[in-house]
């Protein structure tokens, strides 16, 4: 099985994809998203756009990287408004455990 992660607003158009998926030979993250594209259409789009990156266990990944069983893929929405600037991998793993402790969280 790969786990499926949609950050910032492409969790808004992922809606109800599921969280996990078969794993299969030769699968990329391309073919993740061209597979989505007859249920979720407007999120195939939204993937396609040249400024969303994948990563493959928190490693920012080519779209054409072959996907291992067991894999955690995530698809990063482009960020506006900011000027873009290459983050380490260090600081990227921090961005993803924040972002998990926010969804695992500590629910007040």
């Amino acid at each position: 099985m790969i786990k499926l992660l949609f950050f910032g607003r492409l969790g808004d158009f992922a809606g109800d994809v599921a969280p996990q998926i078969e794993a299969t030979e030769g699968l990329t993250p391309a073919l993740v998203r061209d597979s989505l594209a007859t249920d979720y259409p407007t999120l195939a789009a939204e993937l396609s756009q040249p400024q969303v990156l994948v990563s493959l266990d928190q490693r920012i990944a080519r779209w054409d990287q072959v996907i291992s069983d067991g894999a955690e893929l995530a698809f990063l929405p482009p960020v506006t408004g900011v000027k873009c600037q290459p983050i380490s991998i260090s600081a990227f793993r921090t961005l993803i455990l924040i972002w998990r402790l926010n969804i695992n969280g500590c629910e007040n």
